[in-house]
This record gives C-alpha cells, structure tokens and sequence, in this order.
C-alpha cells in the first residue's frame, strides 16, 4: 500500500501546475507572518483585509466597502 500511496502522491504533484508551486520556509522558521508578502501569493487589497483588525474588518463589510 506504501508504493500505491507514493505512486499516487507523484502523480498529484505532477499535476499541479509549476508556476502555482513556492518553496516553503525552513522548518526552523518560526515566524512566517510575512510569508504571504514575500511570496506574492496575496493581491496588496488581500493583505490589508488579513492585516485588519476584527472590528475594522466588520465595518467595512457591514458598510459594502469589502465583500466577502
């Protein structure tokens, strides 16, 4: 069953386009609350609705101002 399961992993892989893979931090890494920024993964409007505070972030979406 092992090799079924690493066949079958492979494969998954192989499918995920290239240009969607990123290298992930160290296992060392601790901190990896700018990871988002670093990678590009987020649109500049995306990491300012992660980087709101709660009770911004439900006035503006109360206000139409963000959607969800």
């Amino acid at each position: 069953w092992s090799q079924l399961a690493a066949d079958k992993k492979q494969r998954q892989q192989k499918e995920i386009p290239q240009d969607w893979l990123i290298t992930a931090p160290h296992e060392t890494t601790l901190n990896v609350t700018g990871f988002p920024e670093t990678y590009g993964l987020l649109t500049p409007q995306e990491i300012e609705i992660t980087n709101t505070d709660v009770d911004v972030l439900l006035k503006k979406l109360a206000s139409a101002e963000w959607s969800s």
